[in-house]
């Protein structure tokens, strides 16, 4: 079992270790050992893994992440309900399947309302051209950043990086209604996102190149290890929704379908250079090895070892602070600040329907 420490975050994930590291106020306790079990004695959790006993008080966990076959009493749950902690369950290539949250409804129902007007109104068209274009000048700079550290190549990463520019560009241009144009952003989104990918992949060393965007299977290492990072944050992006008070399923950008969180996918878009960001910092310092990895269905899947890697990576990084509107402020919470952003907007349009439904949300 190791707990590591990371600034702000004591990321605990269960494997096959002795190493015990306590330390700071806010803990993910990422429970990923086939046979593991969580449960409670007053309000502390206690986590048992292969005869191996840890306990750790509630007041100092933010998260649970189940990714293995796990054991959970139903007095754990009540503690972490009780306790506002997000229970979030994972397949194993890190995307959230189900979660456990408490019933309280934090917010009006008025943003709800307004979420859904938004849908036939030139606002909803607004909220999905601002996200994605964000998403796209991401993407620019983060090539741009990039080409500065090399030689080789530099030129061209430049002119790609310039092409993206030029596509975020015509995706902030888009009007009409969002059934009119949602095929034109997506070709647009794809577009940018094909030359991005093919630049990062040229990018890495030679063993771990890839050509292109693979996610069920992942056919290389770092696919692989982008869609459990991508996972990651579908779960801090849905729980930011939830905490601002908008439904996580009733999107703009993404359509409605069975158990798809559209608004989640529609408010990850910028945000997703965080993980691309923190992988290319991790490959770069060879940081990788095959034990990481294991053949699953024609593709990839993390081992143990892997997710304990990107859990603590992406954490890393998520955890550094930046100035935004003169406050010092970690990544989780500019998450926060959007989705806080589009609720005021929706009902700020709905009391004041001649607002400019232009007006910049926040940015990565």
């Amino acid at each position: 079992m190791v707990w590591r420490s990371a600034k702000r975050y004591l990321t605990v994930t269960v494997c096959l270790s002795d190493e015990l590291m306590e330390g700071g106020t806010d803990m993910i306790l990422a429970i990923d050992t086939h046979g593991s079990t969580l449960r409670c004695k007053g309000k502390r959790f206690v986590i048992i893994c292969e005869e191996k006993k840890r306990e750790v008080a509630a007041s100092k966990v933010e998260q649970i992440l189940v990714s293995g076959h796990a054991l959970l009493s139903s007095a754990a749950v009540k503690l972490a309900v009780d306790n506002d902690i997000d229970i979030v369950f994972l397949y194993y290539g890190g995307s959230p399947y189900a979660r456990i949250w408490n019933g309280r409804f934090g917010a009006t129902a008025a943003i709800r309302r307004a979420q859904l007007e938004a849908l036939t109104i030139p606002l909803g068209t607004r909220i999905v051209t601002r996200l994605v274009s964000g998403k796209l000048d991401n993407q620019a700079a983060h090539l741009n950043q990039i080409a500065g550290r090399r030689r080789k190549n530099r030129d061209k990463l430049c002119e790609e990086a310039g092409r993206i520019a030029r596509l975020a560009e015509e995706i902030v241009k888009v009007r009409g209604p969002l059934k009119n144009v949602r095929d034109r952003i997506f070709g647009i989104e794809g577009s940018a996102g094909r030359i991005y990918f093919s630049a990062l992949g040229r990018s890495l060393t030679k063993c771990y190149r890839f050509e292109h965007r693979s996610r069920r299977p992942a056919t290389d290492p770092f696919n692989c290890m982008l869609n459990y990072g991508y996972g990651m944050l579908y779960s801090i992006v849905e729980a930011q929704c939830i905490l601002a008070g908008l439904d996580p399923a009733t999107g703009y950008l993404h359509a409605d379908a069975h158990n798809r969180p559209s608004l989640v996918l529609d408010i990850i878009e910028p945000f997703r250079i965080y993980a691309e960001k923190c992988l290319m910092e991790l490959f770069s310092k060879r940081k990788m090895d095959t034990a990481m990895f294991e053949s699953n269905n024609g593709g990839l899947r993390l081992t143990a070892v892997g997710r304990k890697c990107i859990i603590a990576g992406l954490r890393d990084h998520l955890d550094k602070r930046e100035i935004v509107d003169h406050r010092r402020i970690t990544k989780t919470e500019k998450v926060a600040r959007e989705c806080r952003a589009i609720a005021a907007l929706l009902v700020e349009n709905r009391h004041r329907p001649t607002l400019n439904d232009g007006r910049a949300l926040q940015r990565c």
